[in-house]
C-alpha cells in the first residue's frame, strides 16, 4: 500500500520515526560532546555522528541495524531534514550583520576577493580534471561549476564558535575573519544559486527565465518585504519575554513562503529562507529573541536529522579505487591551498604579521556544516554522485577539524602561567583576599560561610566569583545574548550572597563572567583580584575515584594561589556537630602542612577541636615545633589505616593535603587519597599549597613541586608509595 505521492505507507509509521529520531539525537549529542572534549566544535562531532549511523560505519559493521532503524522511513527523514535545513538557513541569514563589513576598507576587500574567487577558479579547474574519474555520467559544466562553488564557502556559524572558544571573537583579527566570512558566504550562496539555475535549466531560455525570476524575487524581498516587515514589527506588541507568539508565527510564515518561492523558481528552498533571514529588520533585540526561540529546536532536533540523512548517503567505501583516492586528495589539497594561500598573501600585503595572516588563512578554511548544506544541494540537483559525496563530506570534516590545532600551532597556544600569591596559608600570616568559586548551587552559601570564618581573624576581603562556561550556541548572536543573560543572573545571585556579609562588616567584591574554559577563568580572576586563597566546591563523582577534575582540576594544576576544595554533599562543613573534630592526616608534605594551617583556622572560628594524625614521631615533632598544640596531635601506630578509621569516627570534617601526582600531570590528588575521599561520608576539604610558603616565583615553585619526592603514608605502614601512586 502506498501513501500520497507514491511514498510507502510504512515510511509514516510513527513508532519507527520516533525511535529513529531518538537514536539520532542521542548519538549526535554524545559524539558532539566527545569532540568538544578534544577541543573541536561540537557541530563537527554531530556531523561525524551522522556518518557513523550511515553505511560507512554502522552499516558496514551491523548492516541489519541500519536497515532496521532507517530502512523504511528514509523519505520521512528527508522531509524532516529539509525542513530543518530551511529553518537553519533562515538562522544563518539572521546572522548576517552588515556592521561586520563596515570600516575594513582595502584589507577586507582584498582578502574577501582572494578567498572567494581563487577557490572558485581552482575548483572549476579541478572539476574539469577530475570529471572523467569521479563522475563521468554528469554534465561536465555543471559538475565543474558546482565544485568551484563548493570550495569557495566558509562556514560562518562554525567560524564564530571557533573564534569564541579561542578568545579571538573580540579581537580585530576575529572581527576581520567574521566580516570576510559574512560577505563571502552571501556571495557564495549567490554563486551557488546561479550554478543551480544553470544545472536545472533545460536551455538558454529556461536559464534566462530562472535568472529573471531570481532577480525579481530579490528585488521583491528588498523593496517590498523588508519595509513591510519593518512596518509590522514596529507596531507589533511585545510580550514580557520579547517577541510574541503572533510575531513569531508571522516570521515563520515568511520563512516558509520565501522558501517555497525559490523552490518554485527553480533554484532551492534554502535560498528563500536565507534571504528572508538576511532582510529581516534588525529592530532592537528582535534578531536575538527570534534566534533564541528557534535555535534550540533547530540545532538539537532538526540538524541531527539532517546530519543523519546526509550520513545515510555517505558511503566512504564508494571511494574504492586509486584514481578516486587521488582525485579526492587533489580536491582536498586545492580546498586547503585555495583558501589559505590567497588569504595569507592578501593579509601580508595589507601589513598583517605573518602569525595573524596564517591564523586568518586557517580560519577562512573552516567549512563544516555550511559545506554539508551545499553538498546536499548538489546531490539533489544531480551533480554529485556517491564517490563525490563521500569526498566532499570528508573534505568538509578535515578542513574544519584542522582549524583549531593549526591555529594553536601557529599562535603557540600553551597553558597560561599565572603570578604567584603573596600570603595565603604561610606560617605567621593569613590570607588577605579569599576568592570563593561559586557554582550557583545550594553549596554556595556553605562555601561563603567558611570563607567568612577564615577571613574574620585577619580582616581579609572576600571575592565572590561566578565563572560560567560560554553558552553552547551555534549562533554568534545568541551566544553573546545568552552569555550576557548568564552574567546578569550570576551577578544577581552573587550580589545576594555578598549583601549578607557586607551587612556584617565584611569587605566583599563580586566577579561574574563567561569564559571558554572555566578553570582558566578562575585562575585569571585570581590573578586580577590578587587573591591568595581560593575556595571551591566539588561534587563527588559517582563513578570511580577521580574526585578532582574539570575546572577544579585546572585550578589545582595551574593556579599558584593556595587552594581549598570542599566536597560537602549535605552542608555539614558549615555546622560541624558538637563533639566532632576537624581531622587532618599529616605526613610531612608541604600540602599537608597547608592543610593543618587551614584546619587550625577553621577550628579557631568554628568551635570544633583540631585533631591531627601524624604519620610518625618525627612528623609530630615537626607539628609541635610549628606551633600546633601537642594535645591535638596523635601519632599513628603500626596500623595507620585502623588509626585513621578510629579518628574518622569522631570527625565532623576531614581536611587533607593533596598528593604528589597532581603536580606530575596525573590529574588527581594521589590514588589512596582519592579512595579515601570517595568513600568518606563526612565533608572533606582538599588543600593544595600555593607558591607563597616558599617565597619564590612560579617557575621555581613548579620546578620544586615536580622534583620533590614525597611518600603517600596513607597507603602503607612503611611509608613507601605503591607503584602508580
Amino acid at each position: 500500500m502506498a501513501a500520497a505521492g507514491g511514498v510507502p505507507a510504512s515510511a509514516f509509521e510513527i513508532a519507527s520515526i520516533l525511535i529513529a529520531i531518538a537514536v539520532i539525537v542521542a548519538a549526535a549529542r554524545l559524539v558532539g560532546l566527545l569532540f568538544a572534549r578534544i577541543g573541536q566544535p561540537r557541530v563537527i562531532g554531530e556531523i561525524a555522528a551522522g556518518i557513523v549511523l550511515g553505511p560507512s560505519v554502522l552499516g558496514a559493521v551491523f548492516p541489519a541495524a541500519t536497515e532496521e532503524l532507517f530502512g523504511d522511513i528514509r523519505p520521512t527523514l528527508e522531509v524532516i531534514a529539509k525542513l530543518g535545513l530551511v529553518l537553519f538557513m533562515f538562522l544563518v541569514g539572521l546572522e548576517f550583520d552588515a556592521g561586520l563589513v563596515r570600516g575594513q576598507g582595502r584589507m577586507m576587500a582584498s582578502i574577501f576577493t582572494g578567498s572567494l574567487f581563487t577557490p572558485l577558479a581552482l575548483g572549476i579547474g579541478v572539476g574539469v580534471i577530475t570529471h572523467a574519474t569521479v563522475d563521468p555520467e554528469t554534465d561536465r559544466l555543471g559538475y565543474s561549476l558546482f565544485l568551484g562553488a563548493a570550495l569557495c564557502i566558509t562556514a560562518f556559524p562554525v567560524l564564530a564558535r571557533i573564534l569564541s572558544e579561542r578568545g579571538l571573537a573580540q579581537t580585530p583579527l576575529g572581527a576581520l575573519a567574521l566580516g570576510c566570512a559574512a560577505i563571502e558566504d552571501v556571495c557564495a550562496w549567490l554563486i551557488l544559486a546561479v550554478v543551480v539555475a544553470i544545472v536545472k535549466a533545460d536551455g538558454a531560455a529556461s536559464f534566462l527565465v530562472t535568472v529573471g525570476l531570481t532577480v525579481g524575487f530579490g528585488a521583491l524581498m528588498l523593496l517590498v518585504v523588508r519595509p513591510a516587515m519593518a512596518w509590522v514589527l514596529r507596531r507589533a506588541p511585545r510580550g514580557e519575554s520579547g517577541v510574541t507568539a503572533g510575531v513569531l508565527s508571522l516570521i515563520l510564515v515568511g520563512v516558509l513562503v520565501s522558501a517555497w518561492a525559490t523552490e518554485e523558481i527553480g533554484i532551492h528552498a534554502i535560498f528563500g529562507a536565507f534571504a528572508f533571514g538576511a532582510i529581516l529588520p534588525r529592530d532592537a533585540h528582535l534578531v536575538e529573541e527570534v534566534s533564541l526561540r528557534l535555535e534550540d529546536v533547530v540545532v538539537l532536533l532538526f540538524l541531527p536529522v539532517f546530519f543523519a540523512s546526509a550520513g545515510l548517503k555517505t558511503e566512504i567505501g564508494a571511494v574504492d579505487t586509486w584514481p578516486l583516492v587521488l582525485a579526492g586528495l587533489l580536491i582536498l589539497a586545492v580546498a586547503i591551498a585555495g583558501k589559505f594561500v590567497p588569504v595569507f598573501l592578501a593579509a601580508r600585503w595589507n601589513g598583517l604579521p605573518a602569525r595573524d595572516a596564517a591564523t586568518l588563512g586557517f580560519l577562512m578554511n573552516t567549512r563544516g556544516l555550511t559545506e554539508l548544506v551545499i553538498i546536499s544541494v548538489g546531490r539533489e540537483i544531480g551533480v554529485v554522485n556517491d564517490p563525490m559525496f563521500a569526498i566532499l563530506v570528508l573534505m568538509a570534516l578535515i578542513t574544519t577539524v584542522m582549524t583549531t590545532p593549526a591555529i594553536d600551532l601557529v599562535r603557540r597556544r600553551t597553558a597560561p602561567v599565572f603570578r604567584p600569591s603573596q600570603a595565603g596559608l604561610a606560617p605567621g600570616s593569613g590570607p588577605r583576599r579569599i576568592l570563593v568559586g561559586l557554582d550557583g548551587g545550594p553549596g554556595d552559601a556553605h562555601l561563603t560561610e567558611l570563607a567568612a570564618r577564615l577571613a574574620e581573624p585577619t580582616g581579609a576581603a572576600l571575592v565572590l566569583a561566578r565563572i560560567l562556561p560560554t553558552p553552547e550556541r551555534l549562533s554568534r548572536r545568541t551566544t553573546a545574548y545568552d552569555a550576557a543573560a548568564s552574567r546578569e543572573g550570576a551577578l544577581r545571585s552573587a550580589e545576594a550572597h555578598a549583601a549578607t556579609y557586607r551587612d556584617q562588616g565584611y569587605r566583599v567584591e563580586v566577579v561574574a563572567e563567561t569564559v571558554p574554559d572555566v578553570g582558566v577563568g578562575v585562575c585569571r580572576a585570581v590573578e586580577r583580584t590578587g587573591a591568595d586563597l581560593v575556595l571551591m566546591g566539588y561534587h563527588r563523582s559517582l563513578l570511580g575515584t577521580d574526585v578532582l577534575g574539570g575546572a577544579v582540576g585546572t585550578v589545582l594544576a595551574r593556579c599558584p594561589a593556595d587552594l581549598a576544595v570542599l566536597i560537602d554533599r549535605d552542608g555539614g562543613a558549615a555546622a560541624i556537630p558538637r563533639g566532632s573534630t576537624i581531622l587532618v592526616p599529616y605526613g610531612g608534605g608541604p600540602h599537608e602542612r597547608a592543610a593543618v594551617r587551614l584546619a587550625e583556622a577553621l577550628a579557631a572560628t568554628g568551635g570544633a577541636p583540631l585533631a591531627v594524625l601524624a604519620a610518625d614521631a618525627a612528623a609530630a615533632v615537626d607539628l609541635t615545633d610549628a606551633g600546633v598544640p601537642g594535645a591535638a596531635v596523635h601519632v599513628a601506630g603500626e596500623s595507620p589505616r585502623e588509626d585513621l578509621g578510629r579518628e574518622l569516627e569522631r570527625a565532623g570534617m576531614l581536611v587533607i593535603g593533596a598528593g604528589q601526582d597532581w603536580a606530575l600531570g596525573g590529574g588527581g590528588i594521589g590514588h589512596s587519597r582519592a579512595r579515601l575521599i570517595s568513600g568518606a561520608v563526612l565533608p572533606v576539604m582538599i588543600v593544595r599549597e600555593g607558591a607563597a610558603a616558599a617565597d619564590e616565583g612560579i617557575e621555581q615553585w613548579l620546578r620544586r613541586t615536580r622534583q620533590e619526592r614525597r611518600t603517600d603514608w596513607l597507603a602503607t605502614r612503611t611509608g613507601v608509595a605503591p607503584p602508580g601512586s
